[in-house]
């Protein structure tokens, strides 16, 4: 009996231990994995190993830019789809807000009111990690974009640099519209890359040119079947456009 007791007791103990520690625990599972990624291709993306690269391929001549670049707008456009299916898994798990107690009194409307209260701290409690999960995703997009290298035209990431001049822009961004990559910066990283600022023109402007057929297909405004090409929704579709126009014959020129 004394030893059913103690067993009990220590039972409690720790489950209010593991609980507690829990509760401490910034961030959830899926922020945790998915930030261990985000460190790796901050690093590998860093000034640092970009500038031990270029010297690797100034020096030997047998590195290029392709290798990493294909590396690292791989990487961009798994997390940066990554955390828009987190929100909308997030939004679809929303819980409603509780309705309001009724005005009836007695013991009945008592009953009610407390019935409601009870709903509306649960629901709290629920909306509060919706919010969270909204926040961690945001996270991972901010960072993405504002942790670039700032010297991103002295090496030839040619996909790396259309992923974050275009992300901006595409369908159901949170941040707006906007260029995370000037056109002359563009056009810098496409002449390290051993092309032309023609062609970074010509491939900018076929992106930004399809994007802006997805989003008014998406609105009704223009037919799908009069689409040029497929749509750009993701990240991953945007590297694989991206992919198709720099192997045009067109493009001649571009080691990338």
């Amino acid at each position: 009996m004394v030893w059913g007791v103690l067993g009990l007791l220590t039972a409690i103990v720790l489950g209010v231990t593991a609980k507690s520690l829990w509760s401490q625990r910034m961030g959830s599972s899926w922020f945790h994995r998915t930030f261990r990624r985000l460190e790796r291709y901050l690093r590998l993306s860093s000034t640092r190993e970009l500038e031990l690269l270029r010297g690797r391929i100034t020096r030997t001549r047998k590195d290029t830019w392709k290798g990493r670049d294909q590396d690292l707008a791989d990487r961009f456009a798994d997390l940066w789809d990554e955390s828009a299916r987190a929100v909308a898994a997030n939004s679809s798990a929303r819980p409603q807000p509780p309705r309001r107690a009724g005005r009836s009194g007695g013991p009945s409307g008592w009953l009610d009111a407390r019935w409601v209260a009870l709903r509306g701290v649960r629901w709290s409690g629920r909306d509060l990690a919706t919010q969270r999960r909204d926040i961690e995703a945001l996270i991972v997009r901010t960072l993405l974009l504002a942790e670039r290298t700032p010297t991103l035209r002295r090496y030839g990431l040619v996909r790396l640099a259309l992923l974050h001049r275009h992300c901006g822009r595409l369908p159901g961004n949170w941040f707006g519209e906007f260029d995370g990559v000037s056109r002359s910066e563009l056009r810098m990283v496409f002449t390290t890359a051993g092309g032309s600022a023609e062609i970074a023109d010509k491939v900018d402007k076929r992106m930004a040119e399809r994007i802006a057929h997805t989003k008014a297909v998406e609105a009704g405004r223009v037919d799908d079947r009069a689409a040029p090409a497929g749509k750009i929704r993701t990240a991953r579709e945007l590297l694989e456009a991206i992919e198709q126009e720099l192997v045009r014959p067109d493009l001649p020129g571009l080691a990338a």
